[in-house]
């Protein structure tokens, strides 16, 4: 389970990495939030009881990071 959050991390930051504004980085971390949330589900089957699901940590990693993006100014990219 820690691979594939570590995975799924690593594939955001990756995702976002060459955007050029905090827009877009919002726009695609939406989209990949929308992803995520309409795959469907497994009924009784956890990785591990004592942890929230996949879906609610890495929607919470993202949550976090669309925030962080709306409230802080970061420069710009500029294009070559």
């Amino acid at each position: 389970m820690d691979n594939f959050i570590t995975y799924e991390y690593e594939w955001l930051k990756e995702l976002t990495a060459e955007l050029p504004t905090n827009h877009e980085k919002i726009a695609a971390l939406r989209f990949e939030q929308k992803k995520i949330n309409q795959l469907p589900l497994k009924l009784n089957c956890c990785y591990n009881t004592n942890m929230p699901s996949l879906k609610e940590q890495i929607n919470g990693w993202t949550d976090d990071e669309i925030k962080f993006l709306e409230n802080v100014q970061l420069p710009e990219k500029v294009a070559d």
